[in-house]
């Protein structure tokens, strides 16, 4: 009986140590100027192969604002990264 209760405690331990642990942000969200070597964002074209941000034309409070990762933002800058990918800030 008391190996049982042991096993359930470690197993609640365990448990609230994955959840007390942060998931790694995947979107770096930069306030201001991007920095040397950035270029600011000024297109309002894309295509179904894009995979920046896209000027939103729609009605409403974001209109003019870039749509990227599920969010607005006024400004955008990229850069050339690894492997030649562009690389963005928007913030």
């Amino acid at each position: 009986m008391k190996t049982i209760n042991m096993l359930a405690a470690i197993g609640v331990a365990a448990s609230s140590l994955s959840l007390a642990t942060p998931a790694p942000a995947q979107v770096r969200v930069v306030i201001g100027d991007p920095g040397p070597g950035w270029n600011r964002w000024h297109e309002r074209r894309y295509d179904r192969a894009w995979n920046g941000p896209a000027w939103y034309n729609g009605a409403g409070p974001h209109h003019g604002y870039y749509h990227w990762n599920n969010n607005y933002y006024q400004n955008c800058s990229w850069r050339n990264g690894a492997r030649r990918q562009r690389e963005w800030r928007c913030w």
